[in-house]
């Protein structure tokens, strides 16, 4: 694993940008027809939240692997210990730099948009303590060489970290940094609205921002040529009333619109092969 890292990493970091990007192109149509198992799924979920023609889904599923395929030959060229550093422009950062000045820990709300790794090489340069939730993939040569690349970044949390965890590092001024644009399987998710139909959605940051009274901020990625955008948008806090399952369902509305207008922005960034509106009947396969 280590050598093959250290080859890839070596000819991403030391090729042309415009080679990756070229390369990225081809790998992104090799996926496309070759492995075509998704694009049903990507289509029809484009088709369906942003009420495009077969053929407008088509080109934009098209655009998503030629995307996807570029972030990862990027995490080589900009992630591990001796990545080139990364070419970002931040928008918004006097929001969380505030707050990592007084001390108040926070929750990042993100999505898999953009090059989201590129967030955690951005929270690695932040002045303040910094951990991302990751999930678990199931085969263990990804997972390794996620790991791998992954190095030198912020600390990750572990999917199988308690609450305890979590609310003992945001109360000490810590920044947790969670997607939440992904279908949820636990007992507590929640069926909100997304781009309008109906998605099983976690709630466990929201319950956690709510019962701490600690803001949530909404950071997004996103790709403009060779340059990455890294947009945060003003904390907003979790409504406390006498109900507060109604208050963990208005905290997902709220943080669900922030992730629909971060990928309206960028619809060909985000992964819309993801099964994210999954029926009732489905939520236990």
């Amino acid at each position: 694993m280590s050598v093959f890292v250290t080859m890839a990493a070596y000819l991403a970091r030391t090729a042309p940008f415009g080679v990756l990007a070229l390369t990225a192109r081809c790998l992104g149509a090799v996926w496309y027809w070759v492995v075509p198992i998704r694009n049903v799924v990507a289509r029809d979920n484009i088709e369906h939240a942003l009420d495009m023609s077969p053929a407008r889904s088509k080109k934009l599923t098209r655009q998503m692997y030629n995307h996807l395929c570029l972030s990862v030959l990027e995490l080589f060229r900009y992630g591990t210990n001796r990545g080139l550093s990364l070419p970002y422009t931040v928008f918004g950062e006097e929001h969380l730099l505030s707050l990592m000045r007084s001390g108040q820990g926070a929750f990042l709300l993100t999505a898999h948009l953009g090059n989201w790794e590129v967030l955690a090489r951005y929270g690695q340069a932040l002045p303040g303590p910094v951990k991302i939730v990751r999930k678990h993939l199931s085969v263990s040569f990804w997972q390794d060489l996620w790991l791998a690349l992954r190095a030198g970044g912020p600390e990750q949390i572990k999917p199988d970290a308690t609450a305890q965890d979590l609310v003992r590092f945001v109360k000490d001024g810590g920044m947790v940094g969670m997607v939440l644009d992904q279908h949820a399987n636990e007992s507590s998710a929640v069926r909100s609205p997304f781009f309008g139909r109906a998605a099983s959605t976690s709630t466990g940051m929201v319950r956690l921002a709510r019962a701490l009274q600690a803001p949530i901020i909404p950071v997004f990625s996103c790709r403009q040529g060779d340059r990455h955008l890294i947009k945060i948008g003003a904390p907003f806090l979790i409504e406390r009333s006498c109900s507060r399952s109604q208050d963990v369902e208005n905290g997902v509305r709220a943080c669900l619109k922030h992730v629909e207008a971060a990928i309206e922005d960028s619809p060909e960034q985000w992964l819309w092969m993801h099964r994210r509106w999954k029926s009732k009947s489905e939520q236990a396969d």
